[in-house]
């Protein structure tokens, strides 16, 4: 995929670059670490995968939203200075023509603009490759730098889901944020 445009941040900062690149077995235990870390735990309903599983499910998704075989796209982050930094994904319901995204930036990388960067990259791109006329992400309640990058982007929070997720033994609710293509300009985030 595309690199990201040098954006700033609501401060007049340049967002870091960012390139994604499609997912690959060999990715999945640098993924498999973030997973661990507490607060990605804490916020997030992770299938209890080993590192050979989540290798596997690495190996079986799309990286070109154009191609309706698959309805799972997984990317990484990558940094030209640093190296990758996180994830981002889509879930397609090509019927409906809407896509759930995810993303998760490591723990050392959160704060930086990483993961602004990547998600803006992720929407400019499901927008301009794809069918989609809707993005939408799901977010625990609590989970304030999650729900900071879709609102400075210009996602709407429309609702809140009660006790959607059950996360390491508790109930969760989920915010839910969406964006539709007219409401989308490409290449640029809003302030």
């Amino acid at each position: 995929m595309s690199a990201s445009p040098a954006h700033r941040d609501a401060s007049d900062r340049p967002l870091p670059q960012v390139r994604l690149v499609g997912t690959r077995p060999e990715h999945a235990a640098l993924c498999w670490q973030w997973r661990q870390e507490p607060v990605a735990r804490r916020f997030n309903p992770y299938d209890d995968l080993t590192l050979d599983e989540l290798a596997v499910r690495f190996g079986a998704v799309g990286h070109d939203l154009s191609n309706h075989a698959f309805k799972t796209f997984r990317w990484m982050v990558r940094s030209e200075e640093i190296g990758f930094v996180g994830t981002v994904s889509i879930r397609a319901n090509w019927r409906m023509l809407h896509g759930e995204i995810g993303y998760q930036i490591g723990k050392e990388w959160g704060g930086r603009g990483f993961g602004r960067a990547a998600v803006a990259l992720l929407c400019d791109e499901a927008f301009q490759q794809s069918e989609l006329i809707r993005l939408f992400a799901t977010i625990s309640v609590g989970n304030e730098p999650s729900r900071s990058i879709v609102e400075s982007l210009g996602f709407t929070h429309e609702g809140t889901l009660r006790k959607h997720h059950l996360i390491e033994g508790h109930f969760l609710d989920q915010w839910v944020y969406g964006l539709l293509r007219e409401e989308w300009r490409p290449g640029s985030l809003p302030a």
